[in-house]
């Protein structure tokens, strides 16, 4: 037993002294080890918590969650959070407002634009990959919680709901709440705070760098540095490897 014990205590002395003489090849870089695949970073598909973590560094929504708050806001893109008081909420709670920020500049140096926020939204609603997160968005501002019929056929006339949605007013977004009032992105409780739930499509992404076919299915967006938070790409290799971060200094 104490030979045991003994043989123990050099093994744990050896390690800690190989531990202690290794070099960290990369100090400026936090690498994170998950056992999730990044199956697209495109806001419009992205399903899966694997996805959202990269997303959520990637692109910045109008407004987000303040903190740890479920119940408080705080505006990203947009310059305020709505509200009936402000004007950003119609009295009725089925017309939002949002006052788009300026001087907002996307990784590749292009400026935001309200244009942006509303092609943003419709896209993100157009594209509506089955089994995909598009239905969340598509209830709140449709009424339609999917772009196809249960056989599969495009709804009449919902891609003109989809156009009238959301619309751009000078500096402003507007968009309105389907009559279901789900519990989506855009709703209105009593208390004159709008509910957010936070999914992918609320991303806003840089117009002129997506491309034109919105259908492809290699995740369109993956080589775009189309977001505008402090975080960005700096490599992409669809389900390989993800590396980016304020700089390029942190993986993300």
């Amino acid at each position: 037993m104490k030979k045991l014990v003994c043989l123990i205590g050099c093994l744990l002395m050896a390690i800690c002294a190989a531990d202690t003489g290794a070099q960290v090849k990369n100090p400026d870089t936090f690498v994170l080890a998950d056992y999730r695949t990044v199956q697209t970073i495109d806001p419009a598909t992205s399903y899966d918590v694997a996805g959202s973590m990269r997303i959520w560094n990637i692109y910045e929504t109008l407004i987000f969650f303040d903190g740890s708050s479920t119940e408080t806001y705080v505006p990203l893109l947009a310059a305020e959070v709505p509200s009936v008081k402000n004007g950003g909420i119609s009295a009725d709670g089925k017309t939002y407002t949002f006052n788009i920020r300026k001087g907002v500049k996307f990784h590749e140096g292009g400026e935001l634009t309200p244009e942006d926020v509303v092609y943003s939204f419709k896209r993100n609603m157009i594209v509506d990959q089955d089994g995909g997160p598009m239905w969340m968005l598509l209830e709140a501002l449709t009424g339609n919680g999917a772009t196809r019929d249960k056989d599969g056929k495009i709804i009449p006339g919902v891609f003109e709901t989809i156009d009238s949605a959301v619309e751009v007013r000078g500096d402003q977004v507007v968009g309105g709440v389907s009559p279901l009032r789900y519990l989506g992105d855009l709703l209105e409780l009593g208390d004159d705070t709008p509910v957010v739930i936070r999914i992918d499509g609320d991303s806003i992404i840089q117009e002129e760098l997506v491309p034109d076919e919105v259908f492809v299915l290699d995740d369109p967006l993956g080589n775009s540095a189309t977001g505008s938070s402090e975080d960005r790409i700096t490599s992409y290799a669809h389900g390989v490897r993800l590396l980016g971060g304020t700089d390029g200094i942190r993986s993300v």
